[in-house]
């Protein structure tokens, strides 16, 4: 599996600064064209629009109205900062790099670029931890050889050692699934631990993740799994980079 372009979802927090830079080494490794993508929430933009919507300085406290133009001028201020943030960190690698503005909510707008991109990666919790170990969740409708070849790019370059969380229903699918994702892992030289996660454990899926010290999670084809909120919550309590496969 060739990974062509590595996007990342962009803001002027610190926790996207590191996943940018986390990114850009990523894509240099493997000479990959690096996109930067800037979600304008659109739930801000409705708030915005509210006729008693008020925001408070950060620095002076003080409170001042707040309407809708007032936050597409914001929004798109932190465009261009976030662009230039990674026009330089693209420059300092000599990376191919092109940057692009959706305006959704933010959760959908990553799962849209997973689509149309070979690997994105959404800042989370803390940022890039050490690396170390990685942990995929996949869903059994994700092609499993795919799954394989993808975390064989991936070793070595974002962390080593693999855990695999399989969410299946079907135990017969389920061992069809990890014979042919550790052949996949076999031909590079890798292993993995797996677990299959049926519908009456996923209560403990958070509790499982939670307790996970890996350097990484990527999430392969679970988002019909989870949903859009289920996805969002668990990109809340991760403490690392979460990347999306497509």
């Amino acid at each position: 599996m060739k990974i062509r372009r590595v996007v990342v979802s962009l803001d002027p927090a610190p926790p996207s600064r590191a996943a940018l830079e986390a990114a850009a080494a990523l894509a240099a490794r493997l000479d990959a064209e690096l996109v930067g993508l800037f979600v304008e929430d659109v739930d801000l933009l409705h708030f915005a629009a509210l006729p008693f919507a008020h925001e408070i300085g950060f620095g002076s406290a003080a409170r001042r109205p707040l309407d809708l133009a007032a936050m597409e001028l914001q929004l798109r201020a932190l465009g261009a900062e976030v662009r230039q943030m990674l026009e330089q960190t693209a420059a300092r690698s000599s990376l191919r790099w092109s940057f692009r503005v959706a305006r959704g909510s933010p959760a959908a707008e990553l799962l849209a670029a997973a689509a149309e991109a070979d690997l994105v990666l959404a800042a989370a919790g803390l940022g890039p931890a050490p690396k170390g170990p990685l942990t995929l969740l996949a869903a059994v409708a994700y092609p499993a050889a795919s799954a394989g070849a993808a975390l064989g790019a991936l070793a070595g370059v974002l962390g080593d050692g693999i855990t695999v969380l399989l969410l299946a229903e079907d135990a017969a699918q389920a061992r069809r699934w990890e014979k042919e994702a550790g052949a996949a892992l076999a031909e590079r030289g890798l292993s993995a631990r797996f677990r299959v996660v049926r519908g009456k454990e996923r209560e403990t899926l958070a509790q499982l993740l939670g307790e996970s010290t890996a350097s990484a999670l990527i999430l392969a084809g679970v988002d019909e799994a989870l949903g859009r909120e289920g996805l969002r919550e668990l990109m809340k309590q991760w403490r690392c980079p979460v990347f999306i496969l497509h």
